[in-house]
């Protein structure tokens, strides 16, 4: 009997207690590793992310200052042509004003100098008339420019202030999930570093049992 007893002994592998609490041990940090791995890939595809809509943002702000340009050169090429066409009435009154002086000087005809004058007022009439298009036209597109302006800044705003709040909402919950992990790592490393401790004290102990009575 003692001797079927001792075979099954030696037929049984012999597993050192302390490896299995490294292999443990070694398991458990391997799995916390691959999650902080997974953390780490979530927040590069998360920052890959902001790079790629601040992009977009900036594409849109420079599409914004060039349409606010083209805007600023066409109102000043607007005003040039005010300007043209005021001056323009302007040389035909002065005209009109020398005829009639010219007129009375030299005594010419009446009749020949009313016809100038009178075309000379048409004149003046259809380039005021065109005059006051313009300037409806431009206060018009002028309105309309400012209120596309306005719509498309304020979508702009509604759309940064929305994204803020996600990039926070995010911020917050990656912290808020990253800090278990980080406290349960140094935890176990603690409690890993004491019962290492501990087991090599007791293995002294038991090399040395006169330790034991000191």
């Amino acid at each position: 009997m003692v001797s079927m007893i001792r075979a099954m002994a030696e037929e049984e592998p012999v597993v050192n207690p302390c490896c299995s609490v490294w292999k443990f041990q070694y398991t458990k940090v391997t799995a916390k590793r691959n999650a902080l791995r997974q953390a780490v890939d979530l927040l590069e595809a998360h920052i890959d992310k902001i790079g790629a809509e601040k992009l977009t943002i900036s594409k849109a702000l420079e599409e914004e200052r060039a349409r606010v340009k083209a805007e600023k050169e066409a109102k000043t090429k607007e005003s040039a042509v005010r300007v043209e066409l005021e001056n323009e009435v302007l040389r035909l009154k002065s005209e009109i004003t020398s005829l009639q002086e010219t007129a009375y000087s030299k005594g010419l005809d009446q009749e020949l100098l009313q016809t100038q004058i009178t075309e000379g007022e048409a004149e003046i009439n259809r380039l005021k008339e065109l005059l006051e298009k313009e300037k409806k036209r431009g206060d018009a597109e002028k309105k309309k420019a400012e209120k596309k302006a306005a719509e498309e800044l304020k979508l702009l705003k509604a759309e940064l202030q929305k994204r803020c709040a996600e990039e926070e909402r995010k911020k917050l919950l990656n912290e808020s999930w990253g800090r278990p992990i980080l406290k349960s790592q140094i935890g176990s490393m603690k409690l890993s570093s004491g019962r290492r401790r501990c087991r090599k004290i007791r293995n002294c102990r038991r090399r040395n049992p006169s330790l034991l009575e000191k």
